[in-house]
């Protein structure tokens, strides 16, 4: 046991794997694994013995009832093999399950503790509070406990909620009060109604949709594996012992998480930082120790917005004399404009709005300059309704495809789900066909500013919640992709959402985006240095889903092999 738990010391990553060590010391422990077997405790063919001679005072004494006989327990029955002194048992032939005292709350003391199942916290077997019958009133009849008996939820038992009393009580009838006969240590039943087994067992056997619980006959019919009684007392120390363990173990993880997600925060954060000189050099930092910072999918996602962040403020790549500056570019743009302009194939834009010093968010490199994304655009705008149109859907894929903000994912559309509409949609909103290279971007509720290029040859069209963005060919529009994605970005249109009945962002306002501009061809070295980084992340995620699952396969194999159960109790 204590090389499998070295064993699972270097495979424990987080809180789950701990949960799983629980699972397994459990499984552990009622299959006679955890601690050793004393010759000179008292066999467990006397235990039961005794038990039915107490069962049968009690009977006389009217102080329980005449049960109703349990079935025997044959080898087909059992899901794994015990050590040879120990016995299977039925869970009815031990102890008093479904059999419990009733109170009303005139005859029971205020001063009396009152347990419901809110009080008890799923899994650990915590006690959350303790309520006296002054603090709560009821109504209905309760079942009473004394100290000592196992206090079982069996209203939706998959939560796990059990406890041992440590004083006597009331509590919901949704708790069953078991108490064991002669020989069954209490904590060490506790521990059983724990087990992975019997919650597959009980998962098996509950009923009801809404309000699932264990019925009383499932319940007594279950199977225990019942050792003498001082090796009881000896299994639920060594439980309680490791599970201490577990704890620390568990603390443990939670504050390196804590630890490293304040490092990383902190990292990722100076990257970000448009006024710190030692940007580049701080995502270099971050690539060489990668495996250290770099453990979760929100770590890689804290990097590709580094990465993102550092390519449109001009650090990622280096600049070159010979490019062609933007500010040029910017004048051939106007030119080009101008000349379509008279073709009345796009209309004079409005009167630029100057952009201010306070509204730069940081210095760019020589060459560069702030744009507004009117300046560099031939079109934005968005779609219509087919239903305001008087337009209908269809299912013909001649007719138009139809792109909704449901289509429109981060950096690619998403088109599992194809609508059409009819083609006189296009003749209605002529404007808004889409043509292959255009910028789509969801301008309303939670998806705003999901950016992604529609590059199919597909007649399309566009809803209301979509605006088309057509960039004129001397911008590279994969670079303009990367800055909508990018935080600098993201945080501009949230900062400009028009409130109404849901969240949304005008045109005027899209059109109004400051855009940090590269020279033409930097902005191409750009996108190549950005794509290759990106890849290097997606190579990163994968690597940690493919070290998640093979952890999972190792917790699973080693599970199988030290419990030696059949396979439903492992899922």
């Amino acid at each position: 046991m204590e090389a499998l738990l070295q064993h699972f010391h270097e495979a424990l990553t987080t809180e789950a794997d701990v949960e799983q060590l629980k699972k397994l010391i459990l499984q552990l422990a009622f299959q006679g694994k955890l601690v050793q077997q004393n010759p000179n405790d008292e066999p467990v063919t006397v235990l039961l013995q005794k038990i039915e001679d107490e069962k049968k005072r009690l009977f006389r004494e009217k102080k329980i009832k005449r049960e109703k006989p349990l079935p025997l327990v044959s080898q087909e029955d059992e899901p794994y093999e015990i050590p040879n002194y120990w016995k299977w048992v039925r869970l009815g032939k031990v102890c008093n399950y479904g059999s419990a005292e009733k109170a009303e709350f005139h005859s029971t003391s205020t001063d009396c503790w009152i347990l419901e199942l809110e009080d008890i916290e799923k899994a650990t077997s915590t006690l959350l509070k303790k309520v006296m019958v002054r603090e709560r009133s009821f109504s209905s009849s309760k079942n009473v406990f004394y100290a000592n008996d196992v206090l079982y939820g069996r209203l939706r038992p998959y939560l796990d909620k059990v406890i041992v009393a440590d004083e006597g009580g009331v509590c919901s009838t949704e708790i069953l009060p078991i108490r064991g006969y002669y020989g069954i240590y209490p904590k060490y039943l506790m521990y059983a109604l724990k087990r992975p087994d019997f919650l597959q067992y009980i998962d098996s056997k509950m009923y009801g949709m809404k309000m699932p619980r264990l019925g009383t006959e499932d319940g007594r019919n279950a199977l225990l594996p019942l050792p003498p009684y001082n090796e009881q007392v000896r299994i639920t120390s060594r439980i309680e012992e490791l599970f201490a363990l577990c704890s620390t173990l568990k603390e443990e993880i939670k504050q390196k998480e804590q630890s490293s997600s304040v490092i990383n925060k902190s990292v990722f954060t100076k990257i970000q930082d448009y006024s710190n000189p030692l940007q580049l050099e701080d995502l270099q930092f971050v690539i060489d120790n990668m495996e250290h910072l770099c453990n979760t999918k929100e770590d890689i996602a804290l990097l590709r917005n580094s990465i993102l962040s550092l390519g449109i403020q001009g650090t990622l790549v280096e600049q070159s004399q010979t490019d062609e500056v933007a500010s040029v570019v910017l004048e051939k743009i106007r030119e080009e404009k101008d000349k379509v302009v008279i073709t009345k194939k796009i209309k004079k834009d409005k009167k630029t709005l100057e952009i201010t010093k306070e509204e730069k968010p940081f210095n760019l490199p020589n060459g560069w300059e702030w744009v507004r994304l009117q300046e560099i655009s031939h079109l934005i705008t968005k779609g219509s309704s087919p239903k305001w149109q008087g337009v209908k859907y269809t299912e013909n894929p001649d007719d138009v495809l139809f792109v909704t903000s449901e289509n429109v994912g981060n950096f690619n559309l998403i088109l599992k789900k194809k609508k059409y509409v009819e083609k006189k949609f296009n003749e209605i909103e002529p404007r808004s066909i889409l043509q292959k290279g255009d910028l789509l971007m969801n301008i309303v509720g939670a998806s705003i500013g999901r950016t992604a290029i529609f590059n199919l040859d597909e007649c399309a069209n566009i809803n209301q919640a979509v605006c088309l963005i057509r960039l004129t060919q001397m911008i590279n529009k994969e670079y303009l992709l990367l800055f909508f994605n990018s935080q600098l970005c993201i945080s501009y249109m949230f900062n400009n959402q028009v409130e109404n009945a849901r969240a949304n962002l005008s045109m005027s306002n899209i059109a109004k985006f400051l855009v940090p501009l590269p020279p033409l061809n930097e902005q191409k070295r750009i996108v190549e240095k950005v794509n290759q980084m990106m890849k290097l992340c997606d190579e990163l995620e994968h690597n940690i889903e493919q070290f998640k699952q093979e952890s999972e396969k190792l917790m699973k194999a080693v599970l199988q092999e030290a419990l030696a159960v059949k396979e439903e109790v492992l899922n």
